[in-house]
């Protein structure tokens, strides 16, 4: 054990009852003047210099008389001596002291030789970012200089914390150096002792019986060293992995569990990020949640013959999980969230023989198995199946008539493979596109309407962000497309532009008379024109365009509907047309850049936080003679400071 060396002698005398601050930033001979004293002190007939410490010493003692004492020691140029005090501490019973050591490497060791002074002993324990001693006991001498008790503890942390409670005590010596333990040990469970080594990181737990369950990821006993553990024996008797017993243990790359385990515990191997293969053997009957969570790079998984049930998030992200190897004839219960994000590029999931027809009829195990296979497929339809070959990213549907109408995206069959989806095939007999359909099908980059196709429902193509064109079928008598947006036939409505497209700018066609709702939802478009013959902008039609800048309007429109323009964040200014009669709810609302407002003359309302969250509006500049209908949260509560109204 080697250990680094430099002088520091302090003496401070705790009697004052109100708080004193006393900060010794590298503090040399001469700088004695800060305490108000000079020379040496005189302890127990014993002269020891006042105040003596190495440049790149810093020490900040803050005294509270007779309340707590907190003193910081930070070696700011490393591990570089040996710290030295002779110091009085004296406090009221029951009030604490806190030593803090920063720039601690790990696992060096703190030794304090240490004697009591008071009434009571003196008890030293571990705060933070240390272990103690398994021998260190309560200090009970009094003959200061010459028989002092040594407290020990063993660094986890860059900074270490070290608490004593109950009575006063004299420091003789503090010293920081390397560590002469090897290892370190404690109980975690009724029956069950672990012993770390420093030096290798290798963990033994030794006994029987179940691990305790410990509440957080700093709980479980050898936490402070769990990034540094590489490997961990069990017992043959360890019955359970306890809750967060291994979490964090990001250097342990394999583990072999017993054959008496029953249960794994919550987060038991959470964030366990080397960890390639794991087997369950077939003691095991439950995994709680987040067990395996984040083991991003476990590659094999093999489920034992017993299992029955997994929670939650077992094996959430660990994206590199390449084979599943599942032993249980009867399928285990899991949830929906057992394996998200938990697959490779490509997965193979292999069943015991003559089981996959029950493991199909589980819904979640299913979604699973679909995930895994090259090809998915299902009905969208009475009369409609689909296909989605995840190779080539083509979604192919097949049959007539009307595709179901969902009430939400999650209620869409492909919904856990949209990421795959490139291309969409509609057939020439499907007569309706559902509600939520393609909602976030990110990677979809064209689309073709079949020609018997007359409705689109609602958010059917909302989130399509990689969508740049879309094209309908010769013959439709109910749609068409210019340039890749989608209109009905007499192109009259304005339905979709796709959000994919890269133009900075559009100009809306002359025979449009209405902007369908959320027809321009997300666009990266920075301007837009829309022309007289547009009397109605639908309901948040241009929504979230972040990049809208400048929106010219001609006479005509007379509705704005709701959130038509909501969260345009580049909009600083915006005049709306005389024709405009109503401004809906939301209509621009959080355009948090929108600084100036034109009110139409036309006007006659305007609707709940039309303008909330309009934080830069400093200019409204209103025409109509008779004021518009407008609501308490119409505007922000605080206006701008700078806010001002012309009528």
């Amino acid at each position: 054990m080697r250990k680094f060396f430099a002088t520091l002698f302090v003496v401070l005398i705790a009697t004052a009852i109100h708080a004193k601050l006393y900060n010794f930033a590298g503090i040399q001979a001469t700088d004695i003047f800060t305490v108000g004293t000079i020379g040496t002190y005189t302890m127990d007939g014993v002269e020891i210099p006042s105040i003596s410490a190495a440049a790149g010493t810093d020490i900040n003692c803050t005294i509270y008389g007779m309340d707590d004492m907190v003193i910081n020691y930070s070696n700011s140029s490393g591990k570089s001596n040996i710290l030295k005090f002779a110091v009085d501490f004296l406090q009221a019973d029951g009030k604490n002291v806190i030593l803090t050591f920063s720039n601690v490497t790990i696992g060096d060791e703190i030794v304090l030789l240490v004697s009591a002074k008071g009434s009571t002993s003196a008890v030293f324990e571990a705060l933070s970012g240390c272990e103690a001693d398994a021998n260190n006991l309560p200090v009970d001498k009094k003959d200061y200089l010459s028989d002092y008790v040594q407290v020990k503890f063993y660094a986890t942390a860059s900074t270490v914390q070290i608490k004593e409670t109950s009575g006063g005590f004299r420091i003789i010596t503090a010293t920081i150096g390397e560590s002469s333990a090897q290892e370190v040990s404690g109980t975690c469970g009724d029956n069950l002792t672990w012993t770390l080594n420093l030096d290798n990181g290798a963990l033994v737990v030794s006994g029987y019986g179940d691990m305790y369950n410990y509440s957080s990821a700093v709980d479980f006993p050898w936490y402070q060293y769990a990034s540094s553990i590489t490997n961990v024996t069990l017992p043959s008797g360890l019955t359970n992995i306890g809750n967060f017993a291994f979490y964090g243990c990001s250097s342990l790359s394999a583990i072999i569990l017993p054959a008496n385990v029953t249960s794994i515990g919550y987060s038991a191997f959470n964030s366990c990020s080397s960890l390639t293969s794991v087997i369950i053997p077939e003691s095991v009957i439950s995994m709680d949640n987040n067990a395996f969570y984040g083991c991003s790079s476990l590659s094999s998984v093999t489920l034992g013959t017993n299992l029955s049930s997994m929670g939650d998030y077992v094996f959430f992200n660990c994206g590199q999980l390449a084979e599943l190897n599942i032993l249980a004839t009867t399928p285990p219960v899991i949830t929906t969230y057992t394996f998200d994000y938990a697959r490779a590029s490509s997965m193979t999931i292999n069943l015991p023989e003559g089981s996959l027809e029950d493991y199909r009829n589980d819904a979640n195990w299913r979604r699973l198995l679909d995930t895994a296979a090259d090809e998915v497929s299902g009905i969208c339809g009475d009369n409609l199946t689909w296909i989605l070959n995840k190779e080539n990213g083509t979604l192919t549907i097949s049959g007539y008539g009307a595709m179901y109408d969902y009430n939400s995206s999650d209620d869409v069959p492909w919904t856990n493979y949209r990421e795959y989806i490139t291309a969409i095939s509609i057939p020439d007999g499907m007569t309706n596109i559902g509600d939520y359909a393609f909602w976030n099908c990110y990677n979809l980059t064209s689309l073709t309407i079949g020609q018997n196709v007359s409705n689109i429902g609602n958010y059917a193509l909302y989130g399509c962000f990689a969508l740049t064109e879309i094209n309908v079928a010769s013959g439709n008598s109910t749609f068409s497309s210019e340039n890749g947006v989608l209109f009905n036939a007499d192109k009259t409505t304005l339905i979709q532009y796709p959000i994919g497209k890269t133009e900075n700018a559009y100009t809306i066609p002359s025979n449009v008379n209405r902007i369908g709702n959320t027809a321009f939802s997300y666009s990266p478009l920075a301007s837009v024109t829309i022309p007289g013959s547009v009397t109605n902008i639908g309901m948040e039609a241009f929504s979230y365009c972040t990049a809208l800048n400048a929106v010219s309007f001609q006479e005509g429109v007379t509705t704005i509907d709701y959130a038509a323009f909501g969260e345009c964040s580049s909009l600083q200014s915006i005049s709306i047309p005389n024709s405009v009669e109503t401004i809906g709810d939301y209509a621009l609302y959080n355009c948090y850049n929108l600084s100036s407002v034109t009110i139409g003359d036309g006007v006659t309302t305007i609707g709940e936080y039309a303008f909330a969250s309009c934080t830069s509006l400093v200019e409204l500049n209103v025409l109509p003679i008779t004021p518009p209908t407008i609501y308490s949260n119409t505007f922000d509560s605080e206006l701008n400071s700078s806010f001002a109204i012309t009528v």
